[in-house]
C-alpha cells in the first residue's frame, strides 16, 4: 500500500531528474511510496528518462503529463490531485534529497499536517560527483531533530517548496497552489494562506537536502529582484504592506545608493559594487511596485486550485 506520494514537477529536467531519482531510490527505513514526475510542457526527453530508470521494490514511479499551464505550482496541483496517498513529499528535478528524506517525513507528520525541511546550498560542480558524496556535503544524517516552529508571528511564513510536505486532506482544503503567483512566490503565497487558517510555520531539520546554487552576479541579481517583485506582490494582495520588511523601502533605496556612490569613489580595484546594485535593484523593485499599486496597478487574478480541481 502506497503510504506517500512525492511530487516533482519538472521542466526540461532530463539532464537532472535521474540524479534525484536515484537518491529517491535508495532511501533508508522508508514505507513503500510513490513518485509522481509531472511534467509542466517538457521539450527534452523526460518521458524517456522516466521510462529508462530502474525503480527497486517499495518504490513506484509514474509520469503525468501537465501542459496546460506553466509553473511548478499548477504542475504540483496536478500531482496533488493524482496522488494516491494522503501523505505527500514535494522535492525538485535539480536537487538531491536525504538518504532518510522519507523516514524523517514520517516522523514529522506525527507533529504536524504541513511544515518545511532544510534546504542546503551546493556549488552546482558539487552534483557532479558520486550521490554520498553529494549528500556527505549537505552533512546528511540519520539523526533526528525535533520540527521547530522557528518562524514566529512572521506575516510571511517562508514555505520550502523544494523540500515540504503536507496531508492531501490540507492541501485540498486550502485550494492548492495559486497558478498565478509569481515565480518564485507560489510557495509562499501558500504559507501566507495556511498560516491564515491555523497552520504554524514549522520546520524539520532533519528532512534535509542539497539544492543547487548557482551563484554568477546574474543569477543572484535575477533571483532577487523576482524574490522582491513577488514580495510586493504578495503583500499588496494580502494586505501586509505594514509588516513588510521593505515597509521602509525609500530609505532603503536612498541607502543603498549612498553605500553604491562610496563605492566608486573607491579605487577599481577595491570595489565591490555587485552588493550595492543588488540592494538597489531589490529596494527599486519593492518600491516601484508599491507605487504602481497605489496608483491603481492591478493585481492577477488568484488562480487557486487550478490544475487541482478541473
Amino acid at each position: 500500500m502506497t503510504s506517500v506520494s512525492v511530487i516533482i514537477p519538472c521542466f526540461n529536467a532530463a539532464p537532472t531528474l535521474p540524479l534525484q531519482l536515484k537518491a529517491l531510490a535508495e532511501q533508508v527505513d522508508a514505507p513503500e511510496f510513490e513518485v509522481l514526475v509531472v511534467d509542466n510542457g517538457s521539450t527534452d526527453n523526460v518521458e524517456s528518462v522516466v521510462r529508462a530508470f530502474q525503480v527497486p521494490a517499495g518504490m513506484t514511479v509514474r509520469l503525468l503529463s501537465a501542459p496546460d499551464h506553466q509553473g511548478a505550482g499548477y504542475a504540483r496541483n496536478v500531482g496533488i490531485r493524482e496522488a494516491a496517498a494522503d501523505l505527500l513529499m514535494f522535492c525538485d528535478a535539480d536537487d538531491v534529497v536525504s538518504r532518510w528524506w522519507l523516514a524523517h517525513a514520517l516522523r514529522t507528520f506525527e507533529v504536524a499536517d504541513l511544515w518545511s525541511g532544510s534546504c542546503i546550498p551546493l556549488p552546482d560542480p558539487v552534483f557532479s560527483q558520486p550521490l554520498e558524496t553529494i549528500r556527505r556535503s549537505f552533512g546528511d544524517s540519520s539523526t533526528w531533530q525535533q520540527p521547530v516552529e522557528e518562524q514566529g508571528d512572521t506575516a510571511f511564513p517562508v514555505l520550502m517548496g523544494g523540500n515540504f510536505g503536507a496531508r492531501r486532506t490540507v492541501m485540498v482544503a486550502l485550494g492548492g497552489f495559486d497558478a498565478a503567483a509569481p515565480t518564485g512566490g507560489e510557495d509562499n503565497d501558500l504559507g501566507i494562506r495556511a498560516q491564515a487558517v491555523g497552520y504554524p510555520a514549522v520546520t524539520c531539520k532533519a528532512t534535509r537536502i542539497g539544492y543547487r546554487n548557482r551563484p554568477t552576479p546574474a543569477a543572484v541579481h535575477h533571483n532577487a529582484v523576482s524574490a522582491a517583485r513577488a514580495h510586493a506582490q504578495l503583500a499588496q494582495r494580502y494586505g501586509l504592506w505594514p509588516r513588510s520588511h521593505f515597509r521602509h523601502w525609500p530609505t532603503d533605496l536612498l541607502k543603498s545608493v549612498a553605500a553604491h556612490c562610496r563605492q566608486l569613489m573607491q579605487p577599481k580595484a577595491r570595489r565591490h559594487t555587485d552588493a550595492t546594485k543588488l540592494r538597489m535593484a531589490v529596494a527599486w523593485t519593492v518600491g516601484s511596485s508599491r507605487v504602481a499599486y497605489r496608483l491603481g496597478r492591478r493585481l492577477p487574478e488568484p488562480q487557486v486550485g487550478l490544475g487541482l480541481i478541473d
